[in-house]
């Protein structure tokens, strides 16, 4: 995954913060985006119930899981 192309693409929302569930590249990508303002929340895939009990499970549905999860502040933190 290349970070700077993630930031470069941020750049075009209004965005400020960022919530992602645990894999092994989050780190990289946690450091620069928390360097660069953003406040980045990263959950455990099983303790995320709201994606972890959808009936379909694809990136797309999970991302919009996981960010109406950050709105309400309800993100199980990893």
């Amino acid at each position: 995954m290349d970070n700077d192309k993630v930031l470069s693409y941020l750049d075009d929302y209004d965005i400020d913060r960022i919530g992602m569930e645990t894999s092994n590249q989050v780190s990289s990508l946690y450091r620069k985006l928390t360097r660069n303002g953003y406040r980045v929340f990263v959950s455990h895939p099983k303790k995320t119930r709201y994606t972890a009990e959808a009936k379909i499970k694809n990136d797309r549905v999970d991302s919009k899981a996981i960010a109406e999860l950050v709105r309400l502040d309800a993100l199980p933190k990893a």
